[in-house]
């Protein structure tokens, strides 16, 4: 994730919708910045940001704004544990994502073999061309090693 932001990228990919903004509310002050942050990383990224130094300072910043929050509430919030499992689960259900599956790993290779393979070898581009067919198919990306494992094997 770049950790430099213009005003406009700013008000493209981290702002929040009414339908969002209403979610958001449905959780405790202290929760509602990290939910916010988790929303918009995925849909960005793909995945969750797994700690608080993922998160650009700039977006949290334009979060925090959005919501009238202190940035303070963002740094206790808690990354670990089972409360934040509800929150990610919270969130898919609120996408319409799911947690991949080894069928989802088998149909990443099978179309990286028939449809990126042929045409480009950058690991770079391949790896973005993963993550865009995890969000296209509403799949939260598999982690990095994960990742990394199945575009060796196709």
């Amino acid at each position: 994730m770049k950790k430099h932001w213009g005003e406009t990228e700013l008000s493209e990919y981290w702002s929040l919708s009414s339908e969002e903004y209403e979610m958001i509310e449905s959780y405790t002050s202290s929760n509602r910045l990290g939910v916010a942050v988790k929303l918009k990383y995925i849909q960005i990224v793909g995945s969750f940001p797994r700690r608080f130094s993922d998160i650009p300072p700039l977006a949290s910043e334009y979060l925090s704004q959005q919501l009238n929050l202190s940035l303070f509430t963002l740094e206790r919030y808690e990354w670990d544990g089972r409360s934040v499992k509800r929150h990610r689960q919270h969130i898919r259900n609120f996408l319409s994502y799911r947690i991949p599956t080894s069928e989802d790993a088998e149909a990443i290779l099978n179309w990286l073999k028939l449809k990126v393979l042929p045409f480009d070898h950058n690991p770079q581009h391949i790896q973005e061309s993963v993550i865009d067919w995890c969000r296209h198919n509403r799949v939260e990306s598999p982690t990095e090693g994960r990742l990394e494992r199945i575009i060796n094997s196709a």
